[in-house]
């Protein structure tokens, strides 16, 4: 019945191989004694890079494998291990079973495995099993750095399953957790996501990017009572798998409260800019018109698709330029500059006397970009200022006129009676008409004062207070004037201010 093959094959190999595994078994197992005439056979030709040591630490045998990979351990039998290759023996005995071998330049991992070999005649050996897992461990190392940047990233990031029923939430990182407010259940699912149903119709829009398998951004906005309200841009996006099918939606969810907010505030400046009265414009450094706001626009005859890019010397006047030149150079230098003008439009309009306020554009980072300017129409004011500078001199002229007439009244009375009473009220009458005269004079020049431009300049009070003290200590000699001023100087702008204090102390001494 046996077949002739059989029976002419020679079954020494397979009784040997049979042997072999029946006595010998290695691969998380302990080792068996194995016969001494072909256990060395045995050992080398394992693939595993190996290394037997005996009770006392000393090398055994290094399996070829293990020769080639550490090049501690070339000819290094019957010496010991930790002296032999001290390197790979720290690395071999630490806890951690996985550890980095550099050879040639490149960064190899190795995972060690340790079992015993009992032996008849000397005690247990002890054998370290070399099995390198480069690829593995790159990828888990490569798999943990990822979950660790999810983990700590800035921004929420989610991923929803979508192989189970109502695509649960898998994984959140912290981020997200802190943006949500509260308990990750709330929001186990994608409907769910969106404020137990307040957005229901962005809930739609996602459900629907899901079900296409397409990518969609939303803004939306929480409100809830309990607390402050905030703003979160989403972006929902499929995850494929390796075949190719979407396996998971992955939601990127960040806090752009922040945003709107200045999104917010730069369109309500922007509004108020563009509707104030005072022209309002801005040059960069080589003087070409970056805005201008309406009022502005109408003056100069610009539409406003045709104001950034052009030169600020071609829709003012000639003259006008000529005056503004050196103020916008000392703009773009650092400095703010007030000027006073006249200045005609290219429309034809009528000539404008205008107060321009030039301020350097600033960068982040403290550089001069440009100049920022408001014009302020005073035309109107200049008119109403001459109108009321005509009336001045008509009422000073008046009185003036009719004070005269009463002190000239009264030195008549005077020198026309000799009733000691009458000449004593016609010396008073004469007395005051003079003042108001004189006051009518003061009148004039306060006024000159004030039609006067501000400046920048500014003055000492002490010192002004300590000049009109001494005109009117020389006016008025019996007057007994007490100043105190303080130890530093006290400044104030310039202008009007040492005519108040001379007026305001010569009223006093003479009432």
């Amino acid at each position: 019945r046996v077949p002739p093959q059989f029976v002419e094959t020679s079954y020494a190999p397979l009784g040997m191989a049979v042997f072999a595994l029946g006595s010998f078994v290695f691969l998380n197992e302990t080792f068996r004694p194995i016969p001494r005439f072909w256990r060395k056979q045995v050992l080398t030709h394992l693939n595993e890079a190996t290394v037997i040591v005996d009770v006392e630490g000393e090398i055994r045998h290094i399996s070829p494998t293990a020769a080639k990979t550490f090049d501690e351990l070339r000819g290094a039998v019957e010496t010991s291990f930790a002296d032999t290759a001290p390197r790979l023996y720290e690395c071999t005995v630490r806890d951690d079973p996985i550890f980095e071998w550099e050879a040639d330049g490149e960064t190899r991992y190795y995972r060690v495995v340790e079992t015993g070999l009992p032996s008849e005649r000397v005690g247990a050996h002890r054998a370290y099993v070399y099995t390198e897992v480069t690829a593995s461990e790159r990828t888990r190392r490569e798999l943990h750095r990822k979950s660790r940047v999810m983990d700590k990233a800035p921004i929420g990031i989610t991923i929803f399953d979508l192989h189970q029923e109502d695509d649960p939430l898998v994984y959140a990182n912290d981020r997200f957790d802190g943006l949500a407010q509260n308990d990750l259940e709330d929001r186990s699912d994608l409907t769910a996501l969106f404020c137990d149903g307040k957005d229901s119709e962005m809930a739609a829009t996602v459900q629907r990017a899901v079900e296409e398998g397409e990518s969609v951004t939303i803004e939306r906005c929480d409100n809830h009572d309990d607390r402050p309200e905030f703003w979160t841009k989403e972006t929902f996006a499929p995850i494929t798998d390796t075949e190719g099918t979407i396996s998971e939606f992955a939601g990127f969810h960040r806090d752009i409260t922040e945003d709107k907010e200045k999104r917010e505030r730069l369109r309500q400046y922007k509004s108020a800019v563009e509707a104030s009265p005072t022209w309002i414009f801005c040059i960069d450094s080589s003087e070409r018109l970056i805005f201008a706001n309406e009022h502005f626009r109408q003056f100069y005859g610009l539409y406003l698709g045709r104001v950034r890019g052009t030169q600020i010397d071609s829709i003012v006047e000639k003259s006008t330029t000529e005056k503004i030149e050196p103020e916008i150079k000392q703009a773009l230098d650092g400095e703010s500059v007030v000027l006073e003008l006249e200045t005609e439009a290219a429309t034809g309009e009528r000539q404008r006397f205008v107060r321009a306020v030039l301020s350097p554009l600033w960068d982040d980072d403290g550089a001069v970009t440009g100049v920022v300017g408001s014009v302020h129409d005073l035309s109107e004011v200049r008119q109403r200022e001459q109108q009321l500078q005509v009336l001045d001199r008509v009422l000073r002229h008046n009185i003036k006129n009719t004070m005269n007439v009463v002190k000239g009244s009264a030195e008549l009375i005077e020198q026309q009676t000799t009733d000691p009473e009458v000449v004593n009220t016609a010396e008073t009458v004469s007395e005051h008409s003079q003042k108001l005269i004189d006051m009518a004079g003061k009148i004039r020049q306060v006024t000159k004062v004030l039609s006067k431009s501000r400046t920048a300049e500014s003055t000492d009070l002490t010192q002004s207070a300590e000049y009109a003290v001494s005109n009117t200590q020389t006016e008025f000699p019996e007057a007994d004037i007490t100043l105190e001023t303080p130890g530093e100087p006290v400044s104030v702008p310039n202008g009007t201010i040492e005519t108040a204090v001379e007026e305001l102390i010569e009223n006093a001494v003479s009432i």
